[in-house]
């Protein structure tokens, strides 16, 4: 029922519909824990083939190409429901399904005669984050790609990585200096270097390039496909900017690892509150109550995030500095919030919780390293507004006009 060319066939809205309710079917009967009782590798590599082998990561890619032709926002909260049963899952389905979209952005050549050969199924990562990769110009014969990377989510399913690296020698006049390398999974090592408790099954391992040469048809300035419009791909996300909209992706995973850990938690209080005396009972009832409110808090600002995304979207907009503080201010304090908020939970649980086959735990550390992502790291929101208050208003920042 929910295979790419059945979703294709139908109108946008019963599409989304038919999506998320395959999401939630496929999901539901994962429990979080099983990770640690089974091992990450033989559970993550079974759900990843699920989801694969239904379409699900092809949300955004265009029915023409076999795609569902989804919008980023069915991306969010299809990534909030898997990530209410296993947080792993939700923010690799959130990630790499926006990965494809970045993917559509690129020219149509290599979209439609590389990529998707023979498979529109194909698994898309990326990576940022490096200290001495390097991109250089190899003559006219293309370029030489060195280093380590680092945090590349995924990239044990993945089928390609698309770098981000900086160019040795680069022209300034051109603007910033940031290149898309495309890569075939078997052209780098792959570090098992992710030896975390939280959101371990997403594998974010590092990736080592050994002076890898590279052709000139993949490699890509990326002010030209993420800063505009004039481009030859698939504009999937209709924004003049992409980076504040993929960098919403993961709102729906955090959202639904709260959900998800809130619900474990409350099977966990129910019965310790069954064996309390009155006294205790009202402790547990006020974790609950909180939660509860919080909760509600939370979902009130995941609405608004999403509408102030588009927004800017269907205003054509280009994001100013400040709008991007803003938007990073937000993110980010939806994320703090979501982690002060199971802090009490898992003190109130107590020792019943330290076990890793207690579902709450899961969800618990998956959090803490939710909240540590670039994009909605409280330290990095809390230095840019340092940065943006030497030159404004301090009151414009902190009580903006219309308040």
């Amino acid at each position: 029922m929910y295979t790419n060319e059945t979703l294709s066939n139908q109108d946008h809205l019963l599409r989304a519909k038919l999506y998320l309710k395959g999401i939630a079917e496929v999901t539901s009967t994962w429990e979080s824990h099983e990770i640690f009782l089974r091992g990450t590798n033989e559970v993550m590599f079974k759900r990843v083939n699920q989801l694969k082998d239904l379409g699900f990561f092809n949300a955004l890619i265009p029915c023409e190409l076999g795609g569902i032709g989804l919008s980023w926002k069915e991306v969010v909260e299809a990534g909030r429901i898997a990530s209410s049963f296993c947080p792993s899952s939700g923010w690799l389905l959130s990630l790499l399904s926006g990965h494809a979209g970045m993917l559509m952005r690129l020219p149509l050549q290599i979209i439609e005669d590389i990529i998707y050969s023979g498979s529109n199924n194909v698994l898309v990562a990326t990576v940022t984050n490096t200290r001495d990769g390097k991109l250089y110009r190899k003559n006219h014969e293309g370029y030489v790609l060195n280093g380590t990377w680092h945090y590349c989510s995924g990239v044990d399913y993945a089928d390609y990585v698309i770098v981000t690296s900086k160019l040795e020698f680069h022209d300034d006049f051109l603007g910033e200096n940031k290149y898309l390398v495309l890569i075939k999974k078997n052209q780098f090592e792959v570090l098992d270097d992710w030896n975390v408790s939280g959101l371990s099954g997403t594998g974010s391992k590092s990736i080592v390039f050994n002076n890898l040469e590279v052709s000139y048809d993949k490699v890509f300035f990326r002010p030209d496909y993420f800063n505009n419009n004039e481009f030859s791909g698939y504009d999937v996300f209709e924004s003049k900017e992409v980076l504040p909209v993929t960098t919403s992706l993961i709102l729906g995973p955090i959202l639904g690892c709260f959900e998800g850990g809130l619900k474990s938690a409350i099977c966990e209080i129910e019965s310790l509150v069954k064996k309390s005396n009155n006294s205790t009972k009202f402790h547990y009832l006020h974790t609950l109550l909180n939660a509860k409110e919080q909760l509600n808090l939370m979902r009130i600002l995941y609405v608004d995030l999403i509408s102030s995304v588009e927004k800017s979207i269907i205003n054509g907009s280009i994001f100013s500095l400040e709008d991007k503080f803003n938007m990073l201010s937000k993110k980010s304090f939806f994320s703090k919030l979501a982690l002060d908020s199971m802090s009490p939970i898992i003190q109130t649980i107590g020792s019943n919780g330290n076990s890793m086959l207690n579902n709450f735990r899961v969800f618990w550390n998956d959090m803490q390293a939710m909240s540590t992502h670039m994009d909605v790291k409280w330290e990095r929101a809390l230095s840019d507004f340092e940065h943006l208050s030497k030159n404004k208003d301090i009151q414009s920042l902190v009580i903006p006009e219309g308040y």
